[in-house]
């Protein structure tokens, strides 16, 4: 599946386009099953391009797998896609062995750390049902936040459990049918400031996963891409996505995202299933490049960088590196690599050479029916463990079925066991899990402090900063605030931070306020009278437990559009407001199912499912109003980003 975005409805997919694709290009037999979920409020991309960029991606995958039997693009309204889209794709698609998605965005603007766990939550549930994820890395290399000011990398290819893709380019050349003989050596994708460049990097927002530890630097920080592909668009990727019959290069890792899901949705079905999570063992494949029995799945990429506008970016070396990951993937050696059970006397599967203690010979005799017919599809599902070589402090856990990792386990009522850097989650009924996580600012990478609210840890912001402060980004505000720009309906931003009215108040004079009917509160600046707030905001009372400073309103629609009522103009503030009722209490202790983050505060309850996801409005913005629903859910810092489309 494709994960996209709405667009104008006339423009959401040429299906004569794909059609003409599909018969001249990638010879595939492929139904293309378009998915458009409900848009009640026809909250479409604002940026052109939009059905280019999806019809583009779903060929890509046919060329990749052109034997898949349907291919499905899922269009969510343009500020859902990773909430709505994602939720949609995991609970009613299950059935997905691969999904890709070339939309994100600088994860350094108005993305907190709650949010981005609900979208791990998410994907992570994916993989346990057999769903591999892939996305691209970006396009502007070191600087994914395209400002000049310093290194950033992309949401949501930061999610440890996604599979983040760069770039690369070669100069190969091609034969009279366009055909590359045989493979030539790659760089880095960097066509420079004005070209794009693949992105990579080190995340702010997530802790080193397991299987990156002593691979990637020792910065304590889930670092990307994990593999790369060619990007460059020149020669670039053909696609038709203009009119029906006309061909055209395409370049961008919005190429290289999509060929991932194909090729590993066409190595699952070689493995007779689907692979899930598969980074775990994509790293542990990479330590065993070349030092055992010749298995090489991966092209290193040793030459290039991904310096871009004025910004310092790594570059390729032997090895893993933050410019290509593991490099370019040699998908027949890939094939032969992959772990996979073999029918054992009795029934059941044994792990093929899992039990070496050094992890070595790993797939050395599965290859063997590569290009003979399927000599091997009699195999049983793969064994992620068998190439996981915990060490005497972990163990190696696939719950439920996937996605595998070394699990630290820790009693959550007793004295902390976890590693500097993790905390215990009650993550099973009888035990729970160290993961990443923090109770003070020593657990937290250098340049970052926790905020024991979420037990989550973030770039240090201003310490003068407070709730309703005006900010550009998340740096302008306090450490673990985030800032709704005006992009989003706060004229010249606002900072604010997720809470809880019990466990978790708001610094200051912040206000602990309910934004949805899902238990989820953000702090507001709090006020009795209009000159408690700042120029431009009028203290307003929404019925809720204190009154708010809110951008004033001008009309009757921007109370009507959020809370009900009228606006009194002269004031500012809506007046004669409709009950909406109250919001459900918060369900944070509502168990152990999501995914380690039992105790990452209220502002992550089951986020990921039941976050609202609507546009702010664009005028009074007073929807905080206790049950609106309608107005600035926790979610929306992270849809904000959907407006962020890579560059083809």
């Amino acid at each position: 599946a494709v994960l996209g975005a709405a667009v104008d409805s006339s423009e959401m997919v040429h299906l004569e386009d794909v059609a003409y694709f599909y018969g001249a290009v990638s010879d595939t037999a492929a139904q293309l099953v378009v998915d458009t979920l409900p848009n009640p409020n026809n909250d479409v991309d604002p940026q052109p391009g939009g059905r280019q960029e999806q019809e583009m991606d779903v060929e890509l995958q046919t060329v990749a797998a052109p034997g898949a039997a349907t291919v499905t693009l899922v269009l969510p309204p343009a500020s859902e896609i990773f909430t709505t889209g994602i939720d949609h794709i995991v609970s009613q698609l299950p059935g997905l062995a691969a999904v890709s998605t070339s939309y994100g965005g600088c994860e350094l603007q108005g993305l907190s750390t709650g949010d981005a766990q609900a979208a791990e939550q998410l994907i992570q549930q994916g993989n346990a049902e057999g769903q591999s994820w892939f996305t691209a890395s970006g396009d502007s290399g070191a600087d994914d936040c395209q400002t000049g000011a310093g290194p950033a990398v992309d949401f949501p290819s930061d999610i440890p459990e996604m599979v983040a893709v760069g770039g690369t380019e070669t100069s190969a050349a091609f034969d009279t049918n366009g055909a590359m003989p045989a493979y030539a050596l790659e760089a880095v994708w960097n066509d420079g400031q004005f070209g794009g460049a693949g992105g990579g990097g080190a995340s702010t927002l997530f802790a080193k996963p397991p299987w990156q530890e002593g691979v990637s630097p020792a910065d304590g920080a889930r670092d990307l891409p994990d593999i790369a592909l060619l990007s460059s668009p020149s020669p670039g990727m053909v696609a038709d996505n203009t009119l029906a019959g006309q061909l055209s290069p395409n370049g961008g890792t919005s190429d290289a995202a999509p060929l991932s899901a194909g090729i590993f949705a066409l190595l699952g079905d070689r493995l007779g299933g689907r692979l899930g999570g598969v980074t775990p063992t994509l790293y542990a494949l990479g330590r065993l490049q070349g030092a055992d029995a010749g298995i090489a799945p991966f092209h290193d990429i040793t030459r290039g960088n991904i310096t871009f506008n004025g910004v310092a970016g790594p570059s390729a070396g032997p090895g893993y590196d933050l410019a290509s990951g593991w490099g370019s993937l040699d998908v027949v050696a890939l094939a032969e690599a992959w772990p996979r059970a073999q029918p054992a006397a009795d029934g059941g599967t044994v792990p093929a050479d899992a039990g070496e203690a050094d992890g070595g010979d790993v797939g050395a005799d599965a290859g063997t029916g590569a290009g003979d017919g399927g000599a091997d599809a009699g195999l049983a599902p793969y064994v992620p463990c068998a190439v996981l070589d915990c060490d005497g402090g972990s163990t190696c856990e696939t719950v439920p079925e996937g996605p595998s990792a070394c699990t630290v386990f820790c009693n959550p009522a007793g004295a902390s066991t976890c590693a500097t850097g993790t905390i215990c989650a009650g993550s099973f009924d009888d035990a729970g899990t160290c993961v990443p996580g923090c109770n003070a600012d020593s657990d937290c990478p250098t340049g970052q402090s926790c905020f024991t609210c979420t037990k989550s840890c973030y770039a240090k912001g201003d310490p003068s900063a407070q709730i309703g402060s005006a900010c550009t980004s998340s740096a302008n505000c306090a450490t673990g605030g985030q800032c709704i720009t005006a992009q989003d309906g706060l004229p010249g931003g606002y900072c604010t931070m997720p809470c809880d009215p019990q466990a978790c108040p708001c610094p200051g004079r912040g206000s602990c306020q309910p934004i949805d009917q899902q238990g989820d509160y953000l702090c507001f600046a709090g006020c009795s009278q209009a000159s408690d707030c700042r120029s431009g905001y009028v203290c307003q009372n929404l019925g809720g437990p204190q009154a708010i400073c809110l951008p004033a309103c001008q009309s009757d629609q921007d109370c009507q559009m959020s809370v009900g009522g009228s606006c009194d103009a002269d004031a500012g503030v809506c007046v004669n407001l409709v009950d909406a009722g109250s919001p459900a209490a918060p369900d944070a202790g509502a168990g152990s199912a999501d995914a380690g983050a039992a105790d990452a505060g209220p502002a992550a309850a089951d986020a990921g499912h039941a976050a609202a996801t609507k546009s702010a409005p664009k005028g009074c913005g007073c929807g905080a109003a206790p049950g609106a629903g309608d107005g600035f859910a926790v979610g929306l810092l992270l849809l904000a980003l959907a407006d962020l489309r890579r560059r083809r």
